[in-house]
């Protein structure tokens, strides 16, 4: 299962501020991803996400939605799809 949770809470000694712009998608304990509201330029106030795990990067493990309820479904189905993916290799 996939678990959101503030940056400043995973990572307290970084010592980022508790907002809710900031997050970090976590499965079982272990960081592997994070949905950040982006803060400036032409996409400001769009929700940037992307898988953090170390293997191989795919062009759709990276995305920017309007909202970040549209950023955590598009992260969910972008995990989903490299489980499966991993599952045809004989990967976990």
């Amino acid at each position: 299962m996939l678990i959101l949770k503030r940056m400043a809470d995973v990572y307290p000694k970084a010592g980022w501020p508790r907002t809710d712009t900031e997050w970090c998608v976590l499965r079982d304990g272990v960081t592997v991803g994070v949905i950040r509201q982006i803060g400036g330029g032409p996409q400001a106030g769009r929700w940037r996400w992307g898988l953090t795990v170390l293997e191989p990067a795919r062009d759709w493990w990276t995305g920017v939605a309007d909202s970040r309820e549209v950023a955590m479904a598009a992260f969910k189905a972008a995990w989903e799809r490299r489980d499966a993916e991993r599952s045809k290799m004989g990967n976990s």
